[in-house]
C-alpha cells in the first residue's frame, strides 16, 4: 500500500500577531470564514527527516468580514514564491470562546472542507486550478490577554475503500539522465503559477528520456506513441518511497477524471532530487457526481494524539511588545459591543498639555493613557514633598528624598515606566500671574510666558489643573486666541467644577430648538473666568496654609478629573469635535419618570444616543449631597481672559499685552471696560428695606457660587 507523509502546520509568529489584530480590530464577536493562503516549497536538505510543513505568515491571511466602522491595518504585501513553490488555499475559523472551540464538530468542518474538494474535482476548477485539491481547514480560538493561539488543522484527504498501491521507484537521474532534460524539466514547472504546481502533466520521449513538455493539468497532451505521460506535483516530503499528502487528492482527481486510463499511473514526485513512482489505480467512483466520499486528516499534536495545539507568544515576547499589544486591549474591545461606532483614533490623535503635575494633574495624565492618549506634557514649578504620594499616584517616597524631584519630570518619567510607549515630557517652570509680577522678576517672567505660549502652539489640547486662580488666566486667553480646546478642573473642600472652554465659532449653546432667521445667534461658550467682575490677582498674599494648598476631601480629585478626561473623549468623539453644541437639560421630566430621573442632569436628549452620550459645557459637583449639576454658561463680553476685546488685543500685541496685565491687572479691567461698569454699580440706589430673609437667600446663592481654586 502507498503510504504518504501527513501534513505538519506551520504557522509563525506573524500570522499569529495578524489574526490576533484582525480578530481585535477588524472582526470583534462576529465569526466569519476568514480566507487563507498557505505555501510549501521543496525542501532543500535530501537527509532531513522533517515532515512537509505547510507555511503560513502575515500574508496568509486573505479575507474577512469586517464590520463597516472598523479601520483595519494594511494587509501584509504578498510573499514572493520561489520556481519550487507552490500554494494551497484554506479557511479559518475562529471562535470567541475556548468551550465553543472545543465542543465545535470537527467531524462536520472537515467533511465540509472534503466535500469542497470533491465539487472541484467534479465540476472541473481543480483542474484549472491544482490547489483546490489541498484545501484545508483551521479551527482557532484566541486568548488575546495572554497572546496564547489554541488551534487545530484539518487537511482533508478523501477515501477510497480501496487505496492506491506502489509498484516501484525511480529516481529523476535514472529516469531523465540527460541533464540538460532535467533542466528543461525545472524550467518548466518553474513556468507554471504557483497554484498550478499543486498538480501537472509531464511529457517524456521515452526512447531519449527528454523532457518534451510541462502542462498545467486542464491541457492535457493528447497520447503520442513514443511519449510517456506522468503526473506531477510539487512536493515538500524527504522521504523516498512516502510523498506528501498532496498526492492522495490529486490521485482522486486523476481516477475520477479520467476512468478509462491504465490501471498503473507514473507519478513525478518533484523535489530537490525528484523521486519517478508507479501506482496502482485505486478503484474508480461513478463518473457522475456521488456524495463525497468521507474524509481523514485532522493533525496530531506534537505528542502524538489527535487533540489541538497551542501556540503561546507570550513567553517569547519582550514585555514591551506586550505592552504594546496589550495596551489599549480595554478601549479595542469596547467596540466590540458596546460602542461600535466611537472614534478611538480621534480621541487618541490630540497632543495634550497639562498644566500642573499635582493631584489633578496625576489622575488626568492617568486617564488619558487609559485612552490611548500618547503625547503629553506636563508644565510645573513644584518639587515633590512627603505629603504628595498618598495623594497624587505618580510619585513615590523616592521622588521626595533629598528635597524632592521636579514634579514635571518625575511624573513624566512615572508615565512612561507604567507603558514604554509613552512620550512624555516634563517642564519645569512658573507660569506667569497676574499680581505676582514686578520689576526683579520681569525679565524671567516674560520668558516663561514665551516658553508658555510655544507649548501652547505644539498642542492641541490644554488642560487647567493648577492650585491658584490667576495662574489659569494666562493658558486661558492663549489657548481662546490660538483655537486650542482648554479644560478646567477646579476643586474646593468636597466641591468641583469641570468646564472646556468655549471656542470662537462654537455652535450654538445649547441643544434646544434653532432660532428664527431674525434671531441672533446664540451666545459661544464661556470660560473660567466669565463669571468674574474683577480681574485675576494676586490670591495667595497674607494666606494661611490650609488657605494656600487646595484642601479637599481625598477622592474629589479623582472624580474630577475623571469627568474631564471623560467630556475631553467624548467631545473628540462628536461630530462637531471641541465645536459642538453644549448639552442642555430638558427643563421637565418626562411623565413616568422615577424620582431619580427628575434631576434635570438625567434628563434624556437624543445627544445621549451618541456613542459616548452628551457633551455638557460644565459640570459642578457636590461632594457633599452626592450630586451634580450640568450647566451652561455663556460668554461674557467682559471677560478679563476670553473677550474679543482681550483676544484681539493679545493677537495684536502680544507678550507686551501679557506683560502690562502680569504687573497690572486693573490693565484688564480697562481694556473690557470692568471698570466703568464697576463705577456704574457705585451709584445703585439699594433697598434698605429688603428683609432677612432676602438676605439670607442672596448669601446662600453667594456661597453656593464661590470661587473653586
Amino acid at each position: 500500500m502507498l503510504q504518504f507523509e501527513a501534513w505538519a502546520s506551520a504557522p509563525d509568529a506573524t500570522f499569529w500577531h495578524a489574526l490576533g489584530r484582525q480578530k481585535l480590530d477588524v472582526v470583534g464577536l462576529s465569526e466569519p470564514v476568514v480566507a487563507l493562503r498557505a505555501q510549501y516549497t521543496v525542501m532543500r536538505h535530501h537527509a532531513s527527516t522533517a515532515p512537509p510543513f505547510l507555511n503560513l505568515d502575515a500574508a496568509s491571511i486573505l479575507t474577512s468580514s469586517a464590520p463597516a466602522s472598523a479601520s483595519p491595518s494594511a494587509p501584509a504585501p504578498p510573499r514572493p514564491a520561489g520556481p519550487t513553490t507552490a500554494t494551497a488555499p484554506g479557511d479559518l475559523l475562529n471562535f470567541n470562546t475556548i468551550e465553543a472551540f472545543q465542543k465545535s464538530n470537527k467531524a462536520e468542518h472537515l467533511a465540509a472542507a472534503a466535500a469542497r474538494i470533491w465539487t472541484a474535482i467534479h465540476d472541473g476548477s481543480a483542474a484549472r486550478d491544482p490547489s483546490l485539491l489541498n484545501r484545508f481547514v483551521v479551527l482557532t480560538f484566541i486568548q488575546l490577554k495572554r497572546h496564547q493561539y489554541h488551534y487545530w488543522f484539518g487537511f482533508p484527504a478523501l477515501l477510497f475503500p480501496t487505496p492506491a498501491t506502489l509498484v516501484r521507484t525511480a529516481t529523476l537521474v535514472a529516469l531523465v539522465p540527460d541533464g540538460d532534460a532535467r533542466r528543461q524539466l525545472h524550467d518548466g514547472i518553474a513556468a507554471l503559477a504557483p497554484p498550478q504546481r499543486a498538480g501537472f502533466w509531464v511529457v517524456r520521449d521515452t526512447r531519449s528520456g527528454a523532457v518534451v513538455a510541462v502542462c498545467p493539468l486542464e491541457a492535457r497532451p493528447a497520447p503520442h506513441a513514443d511519449q510517456a505521460l506522468m503526473l506531477g506535483l510539487v512536493d515538500p516530503g524527504t522521504r523516498a518511497t512516502a510523498p506528501a499528502w498532496a498526492l492522495r487528492n490529486l490521485l482522486v482527481w486523476k481516477h475520477v477524471t479520467y476512468p478509462n486510463d491504465p490501471v498503473d499511473v507514473d507519478v513525478l514526485v518533484y523535489r530537490d532530487d525528484a523521486v519517478s513512482i508507479r501506482a496502482a489505480e485505486a478503484a474508480s467512483p461513478s463518473t457522475a457526481t456521488p456524495p463525497a466520499p468521507k474524509a481523514s486528516g485532522w493533525e496530531r499534536n506534537a505528542v502524538g494524539k489527535l487533540a489541538p495545539r497551542c501556540a503561546d507568544l507570550g513567553k517569547q515576547m519582550d514585555p514591551r511588545q506586550i505592552a504594546d499589544a496589550a495596551v489599549d486591549l480595554n478601549l479595542k474591545l469596547m467596540r466590540w459591543r458596546i460602542v461600535p461606532d466611537v472614534h478611538l483614533d480621534r480621541i487618541a490623535a490630540p497632543r495634550v498639555l497639562l498644566l500642573g503635575a499635582g493631584t489633578l494633574g496625576c489622575y488626568v495624565a492617568r486617564g488619558l493613557m487609559a485612552w490611548g492618549v500618547r503625547h503629553i506634557t506636563l508644565l510645573d514649578s513644584g518639587r515633590v514633598s512627603y505629603s504628595n504620594p498618598v495623594r497624587q499616584p505618580l510619585f513615590t517616597l523616592k521622588d521626595c528624598l533629598e528635597g524632592g524631584r521636579p514634579k514635571a519630570q518625575a511624573a513624566a518619567e512615572a508615565l512612561a515606566a507604567i507603558y514604554p510607549g509613552m512620550h512624555a515630557e516634563g517642564v519645569a517652570m512658573a507660569i506667569p500671574m497676574p499680581g505676582h509680577v514686578s520689576p526683579a522678576t520681569y525679565d524671567a517672567a516674560r520668558a516663561d510666558a514665551a516658553r508658555l505660549e510655544q507649548l501652547v502652539d505644539r498642542h492641541d489640547v490644554v488642560f487647567l489643573l493648577t492650585d491658584s486662580r490667576e495662574s489659569r488666566w494666562l493658558p486661558t486667553l492663549m489657548a481662546k486666541a490660538k483655537g486650542k480646546l482648554a479644560m478646567n478642573v477646579a476643586l474646593g473642600f468636597d466641591t468641583f467644577l469641570v468646564v472646556r472652554h468655549g471656542l470662537d465659532d462654537d455652535a450654538a449653546a445649547g441643544e434646544a430648538a434653532p432660532a428664527a432667521a431674525s434671531e441672533a445667534p446664540a451666545a459661544p461658550l464661556g470660560c473660567y473666568f466669565c463669571n468674574d467682575v474683577v480681574a485675576p490677582t494676586d490670591s495667595l498674599r497674607d494666606r494661611t496654609l490650609d488657605e494656600q494648598c487646595t484642601v479637599t476631601r481625598p477622592g474629589l480629585a479623582a472624580i474630577a478629573s475623571g469627568l474631564a478626561v471623560e467630556l475631553m473623549a467624548s467631545l473628540l468623539d462628536h461630530p462637531a469635535g471641541p465645536h459642538a453644541s453644549a448639552f442642555v437639560p430638558a427643563s421637565k421630566p418626562p411623565p413616568a419618570a422615577s424620582a431619580a430621573a427628575s434631576s434635570p442632569s438625567l434628563v434624556q436628549d437624543e445627544d445621549e444616543d451618541r456613542s459616548l452620550g452628551c457633551v455638557p459645557h460644565q459640570i459642578r459637583g457636590f461632594l457633599r449631597r452626592f450630586q451634580h449639576l450640568v450647566l451652561v454658561g455663556e460668554a461674557y463680553s467682559k471677560c478679563t481672559a476670553c473677550s474679543a476685546a482681550v483676544v484681539d488685543a493679545y493677537r495684536a500685541r502680544g507678550l507686551d499685552l501679557v506683560m502690562d496685565a502680569l504687573q497690572d491687572p486693573l490693565v484688564l479691567e480697562t481694556l473690557t471696560g470692568l471698570d466703568a461698569f464697576k463705577h456704574q454699580t457705585l451709584d445703585v440706589e439699594w433697598d434698605e428695606d429688603a428683609s432677612d430673609d432676602d438676605r439670607q437667600g442672596a448669601d446662600s446663592e453667594a456661597e453656593a457660587d464661590a470661587p473653586l481654586v
